[in-house]
């Protein structure tokens, strides 16, 4: 195997010239032509309630805002001192609870939050905002998809606002236009994680696609579901080894649950882990946006067609082929390595990883993983290459052998990617027409048995 493998060396390796196939005009046009993916963060959520719509901007005040001023006689002193007529406002929702003073509430806290310089100024206007909301879903009525809208809304905000604060940690202290916080993160399960992990969090209902044609897999719940940017840096390769060159796009969700004393629970939730949580002392299902990472992560990859590319130019490509993760690993989950074919790259299986993210089943069972490889270079000199980085993906994550899940990874190849596979699996050419032709689904015959192969 060692002087096949050197016999086809590319020609960085042993000064031969590397395999180019010919390109074709016409495909190639059209390859040049199609637009790349695109993710726009916009000034107003795509999701939610239409007043919970219309409130993530610094226009004009919704009409229910400016009706309760109005009705309150606070107009002109919302002019000239909004703190002033927030605070009277809350004080009359003591005495009149009804659901146009409190929604007019929530909506002038958040504007105010987004006037703010001070990300813990802003922070204190956005819990104010959720608590607001907070305390209109525990009462109840007709009312409550409404305040679950500016609730999610509201601690989404609060949770970019966190992020921007250099002393957030496990918590931080805040003054609110009412009273005080005192926030506290949740830890303790692999459910959880702590936000100085991201370099980004996002609101996913902020996130507006452009020639990206998934489908969108949404979840109603409670909490704003998020995107959270899991950056490629050294303290997370050597927890993580195998990170795209752009690093991780997280789905996650975050809440706040208010106690007494102005304590305040923060819960930041990979929802690659869970999809249900207890959340006001009663367990809820969570909102969630599994197609933005996806679209996130194509958003990051380059502009060019690296497939083409790759094709035509191997060796400008060498570089970059390898095995990342699309997830962060997870011991008691099974490998699915994605293959992709000539010309291509691991954007064509996004659709499919789609689909799978969204399914609560697979999802819990599976982690999902893409080889990248120049598909000009010969088969065997890339099936080698894929078989050397599921050996160094074991040893990093299993190098005891002791994982049963290891020994039943699955591989899933398209086309070329697909006799990439099975090459790394046998090692050899004879027979090898005939392999790739029979019936999908039989056992890997890897000497090691880490994997378990469908070939496609």
């Amino acid at each position: 195997m060692d002087s096949l493998i050197a016999m086809l060396m590319p020609r960085s390796h042993r000064g031969v010239a590397s395999v180019h196939i010919l390109p074709i005009v016409i495909l190639g046009s059209l390859l040049a032509s199609c637009s790349s993916p695109k993710v726009i963060q916009t000034s107003s959520p795509l999701f939610g309630s239409n007043l919970a719509a219309t409130t993530n901007h610094l226009g004009p005040l919704p009409q229910e805002a400016r009706a309760v001023l109005s009705q309150s006689k606070l107009t002109a002193d919302y002019r000239a001192n909004p703190d002033e007529a927030i605070r009277s406002l809350r004080t009359d929702l003591q005495s009149d609870d009804s659901a146009e003073l409190r929604t007019a509430l929530i909506v002038l806290c958040q504007r105010a939050g987004r006037k703010q310089a001070d990300p813990a100024a802003a922070a204190g206007y956005f819990v104010s905002a959720s608590e607001i909301a907070y305390e209109g879903l525990e009462k109840g009525g007709a009312d409550g998809t409404q305040y679950l809208a500016l609730y999610n809304q509201s601690c989404g905000e609060a949770a970019e606002a966190f992020l921007s604060l250099d002393s957030f940690s496990s918590g931080v202290d805040i003054k609110g236009p009412f009273s005080d916080y005192r926030i506290r993160t949740k830890t303790g399960g692999i459910e959880y994680r702590q936000i100085n992990e991201f370099s980004q969090l996002i609101p996913a209902e902020d996130l507006k696609f452009r020639h990206i044609e998934m489908e969108r897999k949404i979840r109603p719940g409670i909490g704003s579901a998020m995107v959270g940017h899991y950056p490629n840096t050294e303290a997370h390769r050597k927890i993580n080894p195998f990170l795209p060159p752009a690093g991780l796009m997280i789905p996650a969700n975050v809440t706040l649950e208010f106690r007494t004393g102005g304590n305040v629970d923060f819960a930041c939730r990979d929802l690659n882990v869970v999809n249900r949580a207890n959340v006001g002392g009663t367990t809820q299902t969570l909102a969630a946006d599994y197609t933005a990472p996806l679209a996130m992560l194509l958003n990051s990859a380059p502009k060019h067609n690296v497939g083409w590319d790759g094709m035509l130019h191997p060796e400008d490509y060498e570089d970059k082929m390898g095995l990342f993760q699309l997830e962060p690993f997870r011991r008691d989950q099974i490998p699915v390595i994605f293959v992709h074919g000539l010309m291509s790259s691991p954007a064509i299986w996004f659709d499919a990883l789609n689909e799978l993210h969204a399914d609560p089943v697979l999802r819990a069972k599976y982690q999902v993983l893409a080889f990248y490889y120049p598909t000009g270079f010969p088969v065997a000199y890339n099936a080698h290459s894929l078989r050397e980085k599921l050996k160094d993906f074991r040893e990093a994550f299993d190098p005891g052998r002791t994982n049963p899940n290891m020994r039943n990874m699955v591989m899933i190849g398209h086309s070329m990617g697909g006799a990439t596979y099975e090459f790394s699996d046998t090692g050899e050419w004879v027979g090898f027409h005939q392999r790739i032709f029979r019936p999908p689904y039989r056992r890997s015959r890897w000497s090691n048995g880490i994997a378990e192969g469908n070939i496609a």
